[in-house]
């Protein structure tokens, strides 16, 4: 009868710390963004939400003040390298129709807070998601790009997500390198 080579039972034995190891720390990394990020972006998403009605009314209403105040709470808020955030705030400046500005501004917080919900979502999915794709944020006149299935009047995916080939580079070079390290094993190598 045949024995197994030394090296094919110290290849296994290395392989199964390594997964073990690696299947660990995916586990901790999910814990950690599950229990803190996730649930700061909820919290976040929540006071955008109360201070985005005060600001929509702020604006029907035309108060100044009220609004001044929101504008640098928003500021805060929001990504200051960000042209979409950047253009949430210009709403918030009185300058035209006070109807068209609230309107505009509900639109632009509506398409914030769904991208970040998409960013909670792909963060909470499963690991391989999150190396593959990022969620993409809709512009203002995404209706009118021709965004939407004719069929469904959904949302395509490839425009709700980005592929992240870095990602998916990532996982194919694993799978290479399993496959072969399995290979070599099952022949003997």
């Amino acid at each position: 009868m045949n024995e197994v080579p030394i090296v094919v039972v110290a290849a296994f034995t290395f392989l199964g710390a390594a997964l073990t190891a690696f299947v660990t720390w995916l586990i901790a990394q999910r814990q950690i963004l599950a229990k803190h990020v996730t649930a700061e972006r909820a919290e976040w998403r929540k006071n955008v939400r109360a201070r985005a009605l005060e600001v929509h009314d702020s604006i029907l209403c035309g108060d100044d003040d009220k609004i001044r105040r929101l504008r640098s709470e928003f500021r805060a808020l929001l990504n200051p390298f960000d042209c979409q955030d950047q253009a949430i705030l210009n709403c918030m400046t009185l300058n035209g129709s006070r109807e068209q500005l609230a309107e505009e501004f509900a639109e632009r917080i509506s398409l914030l807070l769904k991208h970040d919900w998409e960013r909670a979502k792909l963060e909470a999915g499963f690991f391989l998601f999150r190396w593959t794709k990022e969620p993409r944020r809709l512009p203002l006149n995404w209706r009118d790009s021709g965004s939407l299935c004719i069929s469904c009047r959904k949302l395509r995916w490839c425009e709700k997500n980005r592929i992240k080939w870095s990602g998916i580079l990532i996982l194919f070079i694993a799978a290479v390198v399993v496959a072969g390290i399995l290979f070599c094993l099952w022949k003997g190598i």
